[in-house]
């Protein structure tokens, strides 16, 4: 099958080609929507209590069969003959396993950045500078001013036992100063376990003929003139607080007086790294400026093993397993990248651990929620041992942020984030049946089955007007489809370039199939599922924080192709 995606925006006459092309960027780069639904018990300030399950704290020794008390939010009691309260809701716990909720330690969930405002093309034309001066510079935007509370997308992350984040947005250099939220919560204000946590710095380029900085060089440049900048700020005010009569006041800059505190060593910088170059970048940045650090992303850190083994820096290392442009197996050709993908970077949890280096797990670069669990298995099954994963998403991840004495563990006092599950936590076969943040009691339950399709497959070879409906008005594309009896594969033709389509399934009439999105040297993939009836066929794409985008295509009869 080939795919041929051209898009034409048809929101409104006045909407240029160019800003045709951002939308399309944003509306379809997009995480996609978990598995299964949680049901929200609507009580408030219940007390509750798991009884005869089994217990795996992470810290101390494992309980065969315990009770476990909820009061508050908090753990209460916790133990093998801890007594159940009169008042208490009783959970029959018999069969379940319970661990602590599980930390994702750097993901953009919940994160909403007020849009920019459009610059007139003669005042970007006529001038030389770029349209935001230091571009990426904003270490003075603290994540909980740009969160906003989103239950679909809480949820998704819930059914996998995930109940506690690091988010933060990406876009940029110097890109904010990170929170860490619980998942439940009406208000961010009651969800927020840390902020600041940390500043984040990712090693992007801007866009654009004019812009700076366009390279990496550049991009290492300006992050090192900064902080120059502010140490000589810093010093600056200092002097003039110690004798202010007779100065002139020197001005004062947000950007260079958020950074005050990451220069002091009060609080520590988190550095994303795409691939091993960028993981030494970080390391001689944070060493000439004498920073305390950690490295996020790292899914090439078995490349830098010896510098990480070097340093006592905490790791964050993601569950993306899509190798960098940069990297020489993505440099080999498309049948070397993918078998890399498959056998070898899934192995990069293993060797850190191998070497003896500590880490914390997180989603960061995924576009599902689903695969950090399902990548984590992955990397179970390339002999990162279980527990160790465990720690990774559990006690590591709240001692690396500094939340340990809050979270990561089953302890008396404790906020009670807690999973119980049927079967061990990361195996295939395990449900999550069960989910308490702060104390709030969510039940997961599956979703209903769709009915099994009949018939033959479909046919849905050949070239359709596909429309999607986006938030912003329809988006009109043109697709061909190659088919081989059940499944089809091949491209998109896009303004934005070329994009694969692979992995499309037809049972009956039913079709799912996913898009490999390359965007900015970046791959994003966005799966989408649907119904065929007759010429027609429509469905939808889950579109994550954004929520689900209707899409239709009718079949264009043979002759109009012809001609």
């Amino acid at each position: 099958m080939r795919l041929l995606l051209y898009f034409k925006p048809v929101v409104g006459r006045e909407l240029s080609r160019c800003l045709a092309k951002e939308w399309a960027v944003l509306f379809f780069v997009l995480i996609l929507c978990g598995m299964l639904i949680p049901v929200v018990s609507a009580e408030e300030g219940v007390v509750y209590a798991i009884k005869d399950c089994r217990i795996v704290p992470v810290v101390g020794e494992e309980i065969p069969s315990g009770v476990i008390v909820i009061r508050d939010g908090l753990i209460h009691a916790i133990g093998a003959d801890a007594a159940i309260p009169s008042d208490a809701v009783v959970i029959e716990g018999e069969g379940l396993i319970a661990y602590p909720g599980l930390i994702d330690s750097h993901t953009k969930l919940l994160v909403k950045l007020p849009k920019e405002p459009e610059r007139p093309a003669q005042q970007a034309a006529a001038s030389p500078q770029p349209s935001l001066g230091k571009w990426g510079l904003s270490p003075d935007l603290l994540t909980i001013k740009v969160l906003e509370p989103n239950e679909k997308a809480m949820e998704r992350l819930r059914n996998l036992g995930i109940t506690t984040v690091l988010t933060v947005p990406d876009k940029g250099i110097m890109v904010g100063q990170s929170a860490v939220v619980n998942l439940a919560g009406d208000a961010i204000a009651d969800m927020v376990v840390k902020s600041p946590a940390a500043l984040h710095i990712e090693f992007n380029t801007a866009r654009g003929m004019r812009a700076y900085p366009s390279s990496l060089m550049g991009a290492v440049a300006l992050i090192r003139q900064t902080f120059y900048d502010v140490i000589d700020y810093k010093l600056r005010w200092e002097r003039y607080r110690q004798h202010p009569r007779g100065m002139r006041r020197p001005p004062t800059d947000p950007v260079l007086e958020a950074l005050i505190p990451v220069v002091e060593g009060k609080l520590p910088v988190v550095f994303t790294t795409k691939n091993q170059n960028d993981i030494r970048r970080a390391y001689l940045i944070a060493r000439e400026f004498n920073l305390k650090h950690m490295i996020s992303g790292a899914n090439e850190g078995w490349k830098q093993i010896e510098l990480l083994k070097s340093k006592t820096v905490p790791l964050l290392i993601t569950m993306n397993f899509k190798a960098p442009n940069t990297a020489f197996e993505a440099q080999q050709g498309k049948e070397v990248k993918e078998r890399a993908e498959k056998e070898i970077y899934p192995l990069n949890a293993f060797k850190l651990h191998e070497a003896g280096l500590k880490f914390a797990i997180n989603s960061y670069g995924l576009t599902r929620s689903t695969d950090l669990t399902k990548n984590l298995q992955t990397a179970i099954e390339k002999g990162l041992p279980a527990e160790e994963a465990l720690r990774a998403m559990t006690i590591n991840a709240a001692e690396f942020l500094g939340i340990d004495q809050q979270v990561g563990s089953l302890e008396k006092g404790k906020i009670a984030n807690i999973v119980l599950s049927e079967g061990e936590l990361f195996a295939k076969e395990s449900k999550v049946k069960y989910v308490f943040v702060d104390g709030k009691k969510f039940e997961v339950k599956a979703p209903k089955k769709k009915p099994a399709a009949e018939g033959k497959p479909a046919n849905i070879a050949g070239e359709w007007t596909f429309t999607i409906e986006t938030p912003m008005g329809s988006m009109e594309s043109t697709v061909s489809i190659e088919q081989s009896e059940t499944t089809f594969t091949g491209t998109m033709k896009t303004e934005m370039g070329e994009w694969e389509i692979h992995s499309g399934s037809i049972e009956g009439n039913q079709i799912t199939f996913t898009i490999s999105a390359n965007i900015m040297g970046e791959t994003v993939e966005m799966v989408a599922e649907g119904t065929v009836e007759e010429d027609i066929m429509s469905g939808t794409i889950e579109a994550g924080e954004a929520g689900t985008m209707d899409w239709k295509a009718v079949k264009v009869p043979t002759l109009l192709i012809h001609e």
